[in-house]
């Protein structure tokens, strides 16, 4: 996907990653980039603001006409938009709304504008998409609402690919400093259908990282700091999976990009998204839930670490 002179689309482009994003393809030199947000702030864009490139669009990604318009003419959209679920944002109507609805209404639009390919950020925040409630660690596991709500977000787009002709690339990644350049990577050298995994490398468990900074800091674990264990918050859970079960992980010409894919999604998924659209001002948190199972069945909840 050229970017030069090019115009690009970007959902979310005022939150943290998105606005790198923008200033991504303003420095490698998109003619237009367009930023559909439902806050729109101008600081995180700094000089990409000024260089008389971007355009800022507010936009309710749930009203299904809203993001139509700046889709006319763009080349390309990356889709970041996400509304975060963590233990201080346990609304599922909400988010099932604007990250599986919303989702849905801007692949149509995408798909209606003429849009020629589409970058969908899978795995962008959990918390927030903020640069001082990120951190280095996204969880992507279904287990929990937020993983649901993006495998979701990811079946809606291969339906799209595989039924109505957008051409796609999802990418799942788990690191801030290197987010932008590899959403352009996966954007650049996918050919369409793919999903791309970050190679992450070996995990390290959160209780090792504790234990060698207050080492580093000169003071003695459990004696000097005490480490306390104090149990799992509603919606997180212990281990992250950037893949599925059954998923198999190919590599790239990329040294950190992975790819998998997987069969084609259901014929019947716009049939259920307009039933869900219908039924979910009266859905609870287990029909929601229940929904999301139906549309993706991989999706799981344990106990422990799905939001009530």
């Amino acid at each position: 996907m050229k970017i030069e002179g090019n115009t690009f689309v970007v959902t979310g482009g005022c939150g943290f990653i998105g606005s790198n994003l923008v200033k991504e393809l303003v420095r490698k030199g998109a003619g237009e980039v367009r930023i559909l947000d439902k806050e729109l702030r101008d600081a995180p864009l700094g000089t990409a603001l000024a260089s008389g490139k971007v355009k800022l669009f507010k936009v309710d990604v749930t009203k299904a006409q809203e993001p139509l318009e700046p889709m006319k003419g763009a080349q390309g959209l990356f889709h970041m938009a996400v509304l975060p679920l963590g233990p201080s944002n346990q609304d599922l109507r909400l988010a099932l709304d604007i990250n599986v609805l919303g989702t849905f209404n801007v692949y149509d639009a995408a798909l209606q504008g003429g849009v020629k390919r589409v970058v969908f950020s899978s795995a962008s925040s959990v918390y927030g998409d903020t640069e001082a409630t990120m951190d280095e660690s996204h969880p992507f596991s279904t287990v929990n609402m937020y993983g649901a709500n993006k495998a979701t977000g990811e079946l809606l787009l291969r339906a799209f690919g595989t039924h109505k002709g957008l051409q796609y690339v999802v990418l799942r990644y788990m690191t801030i400093a290197e987010a932008a350049q590899l959403v352009l990577q996966a954007g650049a050298i996918g050919e369409g259908g793919e999903i791309f995994v970050l190679d992450m490398g070996q995990p390290v468990r959160v209780l090792d990282l504790a234990r060698e900074l207050i080492t580093l800091a000169g003071r003695v674990p459990d004696k000097d700091i005490k480490i306390a264990f104090t149990g799992l918050r509603p919606g997180e859970k212990l281990t992250e999976e950037l893949a599925l079960e059954g998923e198999d992980l190919l590599p790239t010409s990329h040294p950190k990009l992975r790819v998998l894919r997987e069969p084609p999604p259901p014929e019947d998924v716009e049939q259920h998204i307009a039933m869900l659209s219908q039924r979910l001002p009266e859905m609870d948190a287990e029909a929601v839930k229940s929904e999301l199972h139906k549309l993706a069945p991989e999706c799981r909840f344990s106990q422990e670490t799905a939001i009530p």
